[in-house]
């Protein structure tokens, strides 16, 4: 009995001395570490599934939907912000961040909730509705969290008093986190201004200082300059441009026409079929010369030698140079592709029917409004409204996913308002979709297009809408798996064969997935067969990069600006002047995870130079994350195709906005082409795999590729 008592009694001892234990600072601080350990697994997580689009299973997805509902706009920063609550957590007392951070970041964090909520500054667009927690609005906004913000503070401050709340916050917050104050901010801005001034002061005197002496040196310089710009006596006045280029002997007879590619196209968007177009390029007359007249100065400069007449004269007569003559190439003939007829269209009773019923729709949210015209195409009907005055647009924009489910339409896009029109434009597919095959808009094309210029499809009004690659100068495409991006390469391409020559247009093709573009393997426009190596792939672009810096070395050397100039002075000569180079990447996503620093840097140094000297790059992948169209890709190639992807966020990575995520698939695309501020929606063309076999086979009977060799080889040696 005393033994049971007294064991009893030392439990009772031990239980308040294990819990001394447990709240010791040693078991403090592993509780502090293993939640910084999990906090940091969370980010590093769901960083990859957000950032790299990884594939996070159920739980990953399941994150990612709530941190979209609970933050909305704010879900890309979450994992940054874990991590910062992770080093926070695990830092020892010392190395702790200071509160008024971790406050400060708060106070940013709620001004930006606050403001997405309320579509405040730019953040999410569209008109805040009267509802609060609406799931379509929060998801694309401020989520969850900004909306009971809004809730909170739009009763008690108005819309201006929340814009005013959301600056002030932004300001508290900033100056917290910083340590810094108000006057310390401007004495900071104050020096860093008077020290930019003095620069600036500084450089413009040694600049004027050095014009001068460029100038005295010039004057003095002068007759020398002159004499050795006309050139030696023997001196030819023409050299062959670039080893891509083979010497020819001057053909006897009249020459086939070469189209300057260069020359600026009238319109990005051409007519149909029907208008009238040049001549071929393989059998008209040679031009008159359009190029100015030579100065007296450079008379000798510009005539052709002795030698050079005698040869022309032998290969007129059929000496030995007659069978070195340029060969006559023969275009494919268009009737090789296949025509599916003009679309019908949406039907007139289902339009009055659309009509209807999204007049009525709209009248449920309290915006009357009424249909002033519709136009058809392959597959979306647009539906023209007009408001009523005092309806703001961006109402109609917000109410996108209710106008779908009133109209029981996969989903609608809303022009808000169409460019040059007073009208809401709501696109809606069609019943009866149809298609369009590259038969249906391929035709002549209009004068001044380059060797380079393609039909893309039928805009929504169903007229045909023809690209010119080198007034796009590069070209992206986009898209997800099965949205059309392969058919839209293979289209392009199949236009560019069925009117350019190989001595117009060369081509380098990067295919990693190895069966996209292996059609097009053999024919003679190719430099080199269609890559499929990403090692290879490296040096190819590489070396493609070194042509581009010979041809630069050849331009500086004839005093021309591009290619243009340089193909009319080599005409003036009787002599070959420089083809285009089409250079088609089709999976950069492959490529950027092989290579990405020489993939990027490559691809940026022919987006920067190659347009003067008639490169010219079309770049597609079905990823299209921040890690393979980065900024720099995407400043250096202006003209976008998206086709639909999965999300607003990939949209705004390729297009800059939103909108790809609302396409229909299997061609349906938003085209961005250089120099234009808006969204054209076009259906795009196709081409069946038997038409591009017989427009291969078409050049693989004339001639075989020349193809180089050295460009497959590392440029830096073995």
């Amino acid at each position: 009995m005393a033994s049971t008592r007294s064991r009893q009694a030392r439990r009772r001892a031990a239980r308040p001395a294990a819990a001394t234990r447990a709240g010791t600072p040693a078991g403090g601080r592993l509780g502090r570490e293993l939640g910084a350990i999990a906090l940091a697994a969370a980010a590093v997580f769901l960083g990859c599934v957000l950032y790299l689009g990884w594939d996070g299973g159920a739980a990953g997805r399941w994150l990612a939907g709530a941190a979209r509902l609970v933050v909305g706009l704010l879900t890309f920063a979450v994992p940054p912000l874990l991590a910062y609550a992770a080093w926070a957590l695990a830092a020892g007392e010392e190395r702790r961040p200071r509160r008024g951070v971790s406050w400060g970041l708060g106070m940013v964090v709620a001004a930006f909730l606050l403001a997405a909520a309320g579509a405040s500054f730019g953040l999410g667009g569209g008109e805040r509705p009267a509802r609060l927690f609406r799931e379509g609005w929060v998801r694309d906004h401020g989520g969850l969290a900004g909306d009971a913000l809004w809730g909170l503070l739009h009763p008690l401050l108005g819309g201006v008093g929340v814009d005013v709340a959301v600056v002030a916050l932004t300001v508290a917050g900033v100056l917290l986190a910083t340590g810094t104050s108000l006057r310390q901010w401007a004495a900071h801005s104050r020096r860093g201004v008077d020290a930019a001034g003095r620069l600036a002061r500084r450089r413009a005197g040694a600049l004027a200082a050095r014009r001068r002496d460029d100038t005295a040196a010039t004057v003095a310089a002068g007759d020398e300059d002159a004499t050795r710009a006309l050139g030696a006596p023997g001196e030819p006045a023409w050299e062959e441009p670039t080893t891509l280029l083979r010497p020819r002997a001057p053909q006897a007879g009249p020459r086939p026409r070469l189209i300057d590619g260069a020359e600026a196209a009238p319109e990005i968007f051409g007519g149909g079929p029907g208008e009238a177009g040049p001549p071929s390029p393989s059998a008209a007359e040679p031009p008159a010369d359009r190029g100015p007249a030579p100065e007296a100065g450079a008379a000798e400069q510009l005539t052709l030698s002795a030698a050079e007449e005698a040869a022309r004269a032998e290969a007129a007569a059929g000496g030995t140079f007659a069978a070195a003559e340029r060969r006559q190439w023969r275009l494919p003939d268009p009737s090789l592709l296949r025509r599916l007829g003009e679309s019908p269209g949406e039907s007139a009773e289902a339009i009055a029917r659309v009509s209807e019923r999204l007049v009525e729709t709209l009248g449920h949210f309290g915006i009357p409004a009424q249909v002033v015209g519709t136009v058809s195409g392959p597959r979306v009907t647009r539906y023209e409204l007009q408001l009523a005055p005092g309806i703001k647009v961006s109402r109609v924009a917000s109410l996108k996913a209710d106008i779908a489910y009133a109209l029981a339409a996969t989903d609608v896009r809303v022009l808000a308002p169409i460019p040059g029109k007073t009208a809401v434009g709501v696109e809606v597919p069609n019943v009866q979709a149809s298609y369009v095959a590259l038969g249906d808009i391929y035709g002549p094309f209009p004068a001044g297009a380059s060797p380079l210029a393609f039909w893309l499809g039928k805009d929504v009004t169903g007229k045909p809408v023809l690209a010119d690659l080198v007034k796009m100068v590069h070209l992206l495409i986009a898209g997800t798996t099965g949205s059309g991006k392969s058919g839209c390469l293979n289209a392009l391409i199949t236009s560019v064969l069925l009117r350019a020559t190989p001595d117009e247009v060369r081509m380098i093709m990067i295919d990693p997935k190895k069966v996209e573009l292996s059609n097009f393997n053999g024919v003679p426009h190719l430099l080199a067969p269609v890559v499929t190596n990403m090692k290879q792939a490296t040096y190819v672009l590489d070396n493609i990069c070194r042509e581009m810096d010979r041809r630069y070395e050849v331009l500086s050397r004839h005093g021309c600006q591009d290619i243009r100039a340089l193909n009319a002075q080599a005409r003036r000569h009787g002599e070959e002047g420089m083809p285009y180079i089409m250079v088609v990447i089709d999976e950069l996503a492959d490529l950027m995870m092989a290579a990405p620093s020489e993939i990027e840097d490559s691809i940026i140094r022919l987006g920067q130079l190659g347009r003067s000297c008639g490169i010219h790059l079309v770049v597609a992948t079905q990823r299209p994350s921040v890690d393979v169209v980065t900024g720099m890709i995407k400043t250096n190639i202006p003209s976008r195709i998206a086709f639909a992807v999965s999300s607003q966020t990939d949209s705004r990575i390729i297009l800059d906005q939103g909108g790809a995520e609302s396409l229909l698939g299997m061609g349906d695309m938003l085209f961005s082409p250089l120099g234009s501020n808006r969204l054209l929606r076009v259906q795009g063309a196709f081409v069946t795999p038997q038409e591009m076999k017989l427009v291969t086979e078409h050049w693989r009977r004339q001639a075989k590729p020349d193809y180089r060799d050295d460009l497959l080889e590392n440029p830096a040696g073995p």
